[in-house]
């Protein structure tokens, strides 16, 4: 399982007041990375990477001893590449 917060850049570049070297600051490079590797694996891996899928995901996995579905596994992994994809969207120029 692997659980894991991403920096908010999406809260961030909405302040007027940011600067571009901080928002480029806010772009999380190693959380990306390892929880779509996570993502990618999920008939093996359980991947959470929002604080809302924790307390569900820990309830299922409370009652089952640790272990998730493939239902669920698929579900959170495709909540990650959703995620990614409209953060890759935001990223690019008008």
């Amino acid at each position: 399982m692997i659980v894991c917060n991403l920096y908010p850049f999406e809260e961030a570049i909405q302040k007027p007041s940011i600067s571009m070297e901080d928002a480029i600051e806010m772009i999380d490079i190693g959380g990306p990375t390892m929880i779509r590797a996570a993502a990618k694996n999920y008939k093996h891996v359980t991947v959470v990477s929002k604080p809302e899928h924790r307390p569900p995901c820990s309830r299922k996995c409370g009652n089952t001893r640790g272990n998730t579905t493939l239902e669920t596994r698929l579900k959170l992994a495709t909540e990650v590449f959703s995620t990614m994809s409209f953060t890759m969207q935001r990223l690019q120029p008008s």
